[in-house]
């Protein structure tokens, strides 16, 4: 094999590595949108259950039913304490996968730095863990 088909392949191989961390770093792009959004879905349930943690406890007797034959009297603590908190973990759990799915495509692109590269993606493992702990 001749120098200039050698340096045509290490070209062509740098070109196709150059390409796949492109097609990564769109991957965690369209990932983090995803994540933005549910961090503001979940910022938003955060908000709602502070506002009806002002009025735990309480019961309502405008809610009825058959008719208005049938009182509920349902405190809203139950609601805080089951239908909102279900949903923001069943949101944090949604948040962890992507936050694992953005480090996978981050580390598929540290792979091609050799040494360095190692050291990033033990840094971003960390730092992915560290973000799902406070997340």
């Amino acid at each position: 094999m001749t120098k200039q088909s050698q340096l045509a392949s290490l070209r062509s191989q740098a070109a196709a590595i150059c390409h796949q961390k492109a097609d990564y770093q769109a991957k965690i792009r369209e990932i983090k949108e995803i994540y933005n959004h549910l961090q503001k879905i979940k910022g938003r349930y955060r908000t709602e259950k502070k506002s009806l943690n002002k009025l735990k406890n309480e019961n309502s007797d405008e809610w009825t039913g058959n008719l208005y034959k049938t009182q509920f009297n349902q405190p809203v603590s139950s609601v805080i304490s089951n239908e909102l908190n279900t949903t923001i973990k069943a949101i944090d759990r949604d948040m962890d996968r992507l936050i694992d799915k953005m480090n996978e495509y981050e580390n598929k692109i540290f792979e091609c730095d050799g040494l360095l590269g190692q050291i990033e993606i033990w840094i971003n493992n960390l730092a992915g863990t560290i973000e799902k702990w406070f997340n």
